[in-house]
């Protein structure tokens, strides 16, 4: 009796959770190798919900969220770049964002904030296993692979907040004026941090 209970009660909270949320997700594709900077759309909601492979949500501007939910399909390429002026100035609409979020296969951007952490129990999440804020070497690793990445002299004052187990992702350096600014091609993401140590920018090392 007490075992039915349990079960009915548990199935009442994750019904409710999914029509509080509304996210909508569908498998991966299966296999799937993805570039350092790629995620895959994986969950999308009306109120601008995208989740990608490794659990990460993105929260879409709601003047995009219903375009979004409409028109970019599940499992589409999707990479992101830190919006370097992420309050509007004066007459000029920047966004209002912390990043923009690309959808590769359609050509278009949108501007998001980072929602959630990517899922600490996916096979795809990023953490860091060893920091050197020194000589700025971070070694990434998943359930799939590891690999080193070399953090711009710049950005190594903001290392000095980051720790071993911190869940990343890793976007591109590909925001207007960019280039001239870092030769960097990639930003890693601390989903674990906030403010002004949220994002370095890196290299393959």
């Amino acid at each position: 009796m007490m075992k039915t209970v349990v079960s009915v009660f548990l199935m009442f909270l994750s019904i409710n959770l999914y029509a509080k949320e509304d996210l909508r997700a569908k498998g991966m594709r299966n296999p799937v190798d993805l570039e350092a900077s790629e995620h895959l759309l994986l969950g999308k909601s009306r109120d601008g919900k995208i989740q990608l492979e490794d659990g990460t949500i993105f929260k879409i501007l709601s003047s995009d969220a219903e375009t979004v939910f409409e028109e970019w399909d599940y499992n589409e390429y999707l990479t992101f770049s830190a919006n370097p002026y992420p309050t509007s100035i004066w007459i000029f609409p920047l966004g209002g964002s912390e990043f923009y979020l690309f959808n590769s296969e359609l050509g278009e951007f949108v501007y998001a904030n980072l929602h959630s952490s990517p899922n600490p129990n996916n096979v795809r999440t990023l953490r860091i296993h060893y920091i050197d804020p020194y000589e700025g070497e971070v070694i990434l690793r998943s359930q799939e692979e590891e690999k080193s990445w070399k953090v711009e002299a710049k950005d190594l004052e903001y290392l000095k907040d980051w720790e071993e187990s911190d869940r990343v992702i890793i976007g591109l350096n590909s925001h207007f004026f960019a280039s001239f600014l870092s030769n960097c091609k990639f930003i890693l993401v601390n989903c674990d941090k906030q403010g002004k140590a949220r994002y370095v920018r890196v290299s393959p090392n």
